[in-house]
């Protein structure tokens, strides 16, 4: 059986938009901002948690309880860039989550996924470009990866895992940037990979 591969292609539409500046905080302001523990505004800032072990002060340090959620927040790595992820409900119970637009004071971990690695396997699959037709080979890869578990506050290392991710089955679809060469397959540390990794500390 001949497998299909689709082109996922992101498209960034920029929309200009006028704004006045203000007068901009005072002195005083200035003072009382800075006298505050550090919080971070959206989940994005955990990045630089991720990126150099930068935490936030004016978050509730990790400790671990029983049967007590410790929210966290997902940070993947693409290429060399950090990036904040958005699981949906299926990848994680809602619990286990913080809001990364509103929510993020309740943060007490940072989970830091990221590919160390990939090495090619024997096994070759048979695809079938969508738009083209064209048949091809493709070769699917084994991806080595770690994930570290942070406290948010310090930047500290909680829990820090290594290992290797492979699938024995070609896929029936792939999805891959345009830059992405469509002849290798590497599989994606998913949750189904992170979930049992991180539960001890995230809901232990």
């Amino acid at each position: 059986m001949r497998r299909t591969v689709a082109v996922a292609v992101a498209v960034l539409t920029l929309a200009g938009a006028g704004c006045s500046a203000g007068s901009g905080p005072t002195e005083a302001e200035k003072q009382y901002a800075a006298a505050k523990p550090e919080k971070p505004r959206t989940g994005s800032d955990f990045e630089r948690t991720c990126a150099d072990g930068l935490g936030f002060p004016g978050l509730t340090a990790y400790e671990k309880k029983a049967g007590r959620v410790h929210p966290m927040a997902v940070v993947k790595k693409t290429d060399d860039s950090w990036y904040v992820d958005s699981p949906s409900g299926s990848d994680f119970p809602a619990t286990w989550m913080v809001d990364t637009i509103a929510g993020t004071d309740r943060t007490e971990l940072v989970v830091c996924v990221e590919q160390t690695g990939a090495k090619p396997t024997s096994r070759i699959c048979d695809m079938e470009d969508r738009e083209s037709g064209g048949k091809y080979k493709m070769t699917m890869y084994d991806v080595d990866y770690r994930i570290r578990v942070l406290d948010a506050q310090s930047g500290k290392s909680v829990f820090e895992k290594k290992g290797t991710r492979s699938e024995k089955e070609c896929p029936v679809v792939t999805f891959r940037r345009a830059t992405e060469d469509k002849s290798k397959y590497y599989p994606s540390i998913d949750s189904k990979t992170i979930r049992p990794i991180i539960k001890p500390y995230v809901a232990p």
